[in-house]
């Protein structure tokens, strides 16, 4: 089976290109399949940020989209059909709304069959673009969905809608450090992010609690920002602000639970790698993401979303609990093994190698 992926730019350092990783080097080296991953326009980055198998072949494309809105279009529908006809694939995963529409255009004049994927949440697209999923997504043999919240809406224009979360980048493993007083919040520092709530509410229970502190790993445009408002506040010696890390596993380990405070998530890889260390995870009750990773009250807690006093008090249950915080702890490694890749990857194989 020769299997391909399209993304935008593979040495990019994002949840896409990190899955898509994660799945190649499972394919390739556990289904034996021949996996080639397409990346479209000219790399902002020097090479892959993300480990990836010697048998996946990564072809560069440079791509670039020129001209009025319709002279790109149409040169790159006709550049697709090109490429992906020259290129030998029976399956290639489409992993945005642009490339799914244009493979929407394209149905049956290319050779592989295309697995349409959308890794963002229905509304976090703009008008334009949701409009054009509803005129052309319906053409596609099949859209995969993170969340059955999403496929409830993809299903009134889709022909054919699955749902197959992400995988965690690494299995279920470690054990809790119940003595940690620290809390986590990881992730890019940008306003959809809005990790201004995570700290307003540490500041409303910091006091109370003097031996806590909340470390902030990440980064991005808000950080300045960020770091004013601990001041204010009187918290610039309670908030670490750690940056970007290598290594992000080694922060769960050292956290007693996570905390995410988004306006916006599809699938947030944070509540499941939370899962996958075997800690706790606070988030706010948005559209998608939270709901179908954390098992209320069993391994996490959700919140209403925006609710600076709610999230505090929530914070402050889980700092005055150690007894919660370790049974959590607990069903957070069970629960994890939903999201194991061979678990995840299987689901894949099934419509990958499905008849038609």
């Amino acid at each position: 089976m020769k299997v391909g992926f399209l993304v935008e730019d593979m040495t990019e350092i994002g949840g896409i290109e990190r899955v898509v990783c994660k799945l190649a080097n499972y394919f390739a080296t556990e289904y034996k399949y021949e996996v080639k991953i397409i990346s479209l326009i000219k790399p902002k980055n020097d090479g892959i940020r993300f480990q990836l198998h010697n048998n996946v072949e990564v072809i560069y494309i440079n791509h670039e989209y020129e001209g009025n809105f319709i002279k790109k279009h149409i040169t790159g529908l006709k550049k697709f059909k090109k490429i992906f006809n020259e290129i030998d694939l029976d399956v290639l995963f489409s992993m945005y709304t642009k490339t799914n529409v244009y493979f929407s255009i394209l149905k049956n004049k290319i050779k592989p069959r295309v697995i349409a994927c959308q890794h963002g949440q229905y509304y976090f697209d703009s008008l334009f673009f949701r409009a054009m999923e509803r005129i052309f997504y319906r053409r596609l043999d099949i859209v995969v969905l993170l969340t059955e919240r999403d496929e409830k809406i993809y299903k009134k224009f889709c022909r054919n809608t699955q749902v197959i979360p992400n995988p965690l980048p690494f299995n279920g493993e470690g054990s809790y450090d119940s003595s940690s007083k620290t809390i986590l919040s990881l992730g890019r520092l940008s306003a959809e992010k809005s990790v201004n709530y995570t700290i307003e509410a540490f500041s409303l229970i910091h006091e109370k609690n003097p031996d806590w502190k909340l470390e902030i790993v990440g980064d991005g445009p808000e950080k300045e920002g960020l770091i004013e408002l601990t001041k204010s506040l009187n918290l610039e010696y309670k908030v670490i602000f750690s940056g970007l890390c290598n290594d992000v596993k080694s922060k769960y380990d050292k956290a007693a639970f996570t905390v995410l405070t988004s306006q916006s998530e599809a699938f947030p890889m944070v509540l499941i790698e939370s899962k996958a260390c075997g800690i706790p995870a606070l988030s706010f009750d948005i559209r998608t993401g939270p709901r179908e990773i954390i098992k209320d009250g069993n391994d996490g807690i959700i919140v209403p979303q925006n609710n600076t006093k709610d999230l505090a008090e929530a914070m402050d249950k889980l700092m005055n609990d150690k007894d919660l915080r370790i049974s959590m702890a607990k069903n957070s490694l069970i629960n994890s093994r939903e999201y194991f890749v061979e678990n995840i990857a299987f689901r894949w194989k099934s419509i990958i190698e499905e008849k038609r």
